[in-house]
């Protein structure tokens, strides 16, 4: 489990998103010191097809609970995700 106390918001969302596509892991790198390098959050969850991307995960305020459920489909876990705006908290570098 992690605390936010320690983590940016964005850093947070983002974990919070794989908690929702019920990945079992997740690993958070940070920078050296006084960097400009990112913070990194990678995860080995359920991806998203590119109409999922386009259609769910990028519009605003999407209430996901009333299209999928309040439980994840794999692991069947309460969803994180609340109001919708997940994705616009963090910068995200979508990589294969």
């Amino acid at each position: 489990m992690y605390t936010s106390a320690y983590l940016p918001r964005s850093a947070v969302e983002l974990v919070d998103n794989a908690w929702d596509a019920d990945a079992p892991n997740v690993w958070i790198t940070l920078p050296d010191p006084m960097t400009l390098d990112p913070i990194t959050v990678r995860d080995d969850g359920a991806g998203m097809t590119e109409r999922e991307l386009r259609q769910e995960y990028l519009r605003v305020a999407r209430d996901r609970r009333a299209s999928k459920g309040e439980r994840t489909p794999g692991k069947h876990r309460l969803v994180k995700g609340r109001k919708g705006i997940g994705n616009s908290r963090g910068s995200l570098s979508l990589k294969s």
